[in-house]
Order: structure tokens, then sequence, then C-alpha cells
């Protein structure tokens, strides 16, 4: 909701977002290791939570994806998780290419 308010021109939650997102990509351009393990954990709070919240009993209940067919909704659940295990993978995979925010002392 927030990000889509700040997509419509509310700049409260445009600056929440860019206060959040923006540090968290400097860290991964700048490949320190709290913002690696910071996006590890998005990605697997995205990758439990997606499949609970798309095909959950309380969002057929109230009808929200009532002309979408099963399909397209499992479609959409696999695309979504095979991009977030690719950027767990890769986060993961690669971590010894991260350094520590601070260098330590030798």
């Amino acid at each position: 909701m927030g990000i889509r308010l700040g997509l419509k021109g509310h700049w409260g939650f445009g600056a929440m977002g860019a206060f959040f997102w923006l540090p968290l990509a400097l860290g991964l351009w700048r490949l320190t290791n709290i913002a690696r393990m910071v996006a590890l954990t998005i990605q697997w709070i995205l990758f439990v939570i997606i499949p609970l919240g798309v095909l959950s009993p309380f969002a057929a209940m109230e009808g929200v994806w009532r002309n979408i067919p099963l399909w397209a909704l499992f479609s959409l659940v696999i695309a979504v998780g095979s991009c977030n295990c690719y950027a767990i993978f890769v986060l993961t995979y690669s971590k010894d290419q991260f350094h520590p925010l601070l260098p330590r002392a030798a």
C-alpha cells in the first residue's frame, strides 16, 4: 500500500520508501555485508509471505482473485518464487565478495 501511494505522488510514502531502499541499493552496490544480510532477509520473507497471501482462503473468500484462473495464480507464485530463489542463491553464493561495513584492524 505504501509503495502504491508513493508512486501516485504522496510525498510522505515516497520519502519513506526512498529512505529505506536507497541505502539498501547503495550498500549492495558497494558490496557491504550488512546490505547482503538485509536483502537476504527480505527475500526469504517474500518467499514465504507471497504464496501465503496469494493462495490463502481469505483472499478467495473476499473475491480478490475472482476473474483470474487458478493456473494464472500458480504461475504468478512460481515466477515470483523462482526469482526470489535466484536472488537468494546469488546473494548466498557470492558472500565471499561482500565485505564488512567497517574494515578490520590489522
